[in-house]
């Protein structure tokens, strides 16, 4: 699980990441990432791209960028991520709506209060476990399933064609296949793996995929496969 937590008072996180730790209590292998301004977490972001599985940002901040403000940004980029605001008053929740955050932690904090919003967060976390990890310039990185486009082979590296960019891992296309849900991701060329629930259109040997511009090529060999698939998925079985 990876938390991001971001608040201009380092005795704020501290304790936010305690509370989380204490609610753990070693259950879950959580990473932190501590931020002091919104603008360096959103730098981060987009650096390296969906990162987190939980955003808990202040609201008020002495940089350009509020809380809000990158709450509503990251939102844009990742519709899964979990985002709670930590603050002082309330009237700011109807400014909070385009964030659509998980809740609202009041100040001072209390661990009571963040206990029972935490169980539901994490439970929800764990049911939709759909991504993949791969490492990248030696560095663990977490793809969500619904941010790939398309999977492909160039020379010695395996380049993830993502909605927020390229990636490039040391991992194989067969080794890829072992390990992504196969009523999902399936192969239709030496060089190419593609999300199925991504499929624009389909003729002959050609598939175009949502949010990509050229047409990918369906090897002989893997389009009876990539058929099967298809044909399973639009009738929903």
């Amino acid at each position: 699980m990876r938390v991001a937590v971001c608040d201009d008072s380092k005795e704020i996180v501290e304790q936010v990441i305690g509370y989380i730790d204490r609610f753990s209590g070693g259950r879950y292998d959580i990473k932190y990432k501590r931020f002091y301004l919104a603008e360096d977490a959103m730098d981060y972001y987009k650096m390296n791209g969906n990162t987190f599985d939980i955003l808990i940002t202040d609201i008020e901040f002495n940089g350009t960028m509020n809380g809000i403000e990158l709450a509503s940004r990251v939102r844009n980029r990742d519709e899964e991520v979990v985002i709670f605001f930590l603050t002082s008053h309330s009237h700011y929740a109807i400014d909070c709506f385009n964030a659509r955050p998980f809740n609202f932690w009041r100040k001072p904090l209390e661990y009571e209060a963040l206990e029972f919003e935490l169980s539901l967060a994490f439970k929800q976390l764990c049911r939709s476990n759909d991504f993949i990890d791969i490492i990248v310039r030696k560095e663990n990185k977490r793809i969500k399933y619904s941010d790939i486009l398309y999977i492909e082979k160039k020379g010695r590296k395996t380049v993830f064609h993502t909605v927020s960019g390229d990636l490039c891992a040391n991992v194989s296309l067969s080794e890829l296949e072992t390990r992504l849900p196969p009523q999902r991701f399936v192969r239709i060329y030496q060089s190419y793996i593609i999300d199925i629930t991504k499929v624009e259109q389909h003729h002959k040997n050609q598939v175009k995929i949502k949010g990509v511009e050229e047409e990918l090529e369906i090897g002989r060999t893997f389009m009876g496969t990539f058929n099967r698939r298809y044909t399973r998925y639009k009738e929903g079985l």
